[in-house]
């Protein structure tokens, strides 16, 4: 398995992934990718760890209704949530997720800063340099 990405989830969010009551993550921006991928997770403070690798489907790129049909399959949010979120944004996309390995030992911020120096967690999302983050991905 190659990691690809590491993308930042509020706790919420990434509850309702683990419950699967959360099929698609939602994004303004993303990588122009066509495949499957796997990204480490992040959950944000108060959390502030990574908890789980994911396999994501190839990214879905569409307009604000195109979200809305996707997000009919799922029981976690509602449609003036998905309409605020992409509000003036051109292309909306789709992350749907494949598989989730939740991690027996989550990795805390301070141990990822003695791992990667000078790591800063991603605002959203970035790509994951292989050679940076090994440590990481063989932790």
């Amino acid at each position: 398995m190659q990691i690809e990405f590491m993308i930042s989830l509020k706790e919420q969010y990434m509850n309702a992934i683990e419950n699967k009551t959360k099929l698609h993550e939602f994004r303004r921006r993303f990588s122009k990718i066509n495949h499957n991928f796997y990204s480490l997770i992040y959950v944000s403070a108060p959390i502030s760890k990574i908890t789980a690798i994911i396999k994501f489907n190839p990214p879905l790129e569409g307009n604000i209704d195109d979200m809305l049909a996707l997000r009919q399959t799922h029981s976690f949010s509602n449609d003036q949530a998905i309409i605020n979120y992409f509000k003036g944004s051109k292309t909306c996309h789709a992350l749907p997720i494949s598989q989730i390995h939740i991690l027996k030992n989550p990795i805390p911020l301070n141990k990822l800063r003695d791992l990667v120096p000078n790591f800063a967690p991603p605002q959203s999302y970035f790509r994951i340099d292989n050679d940076k983050y090994s440590v990481i991905i063989d932790y």
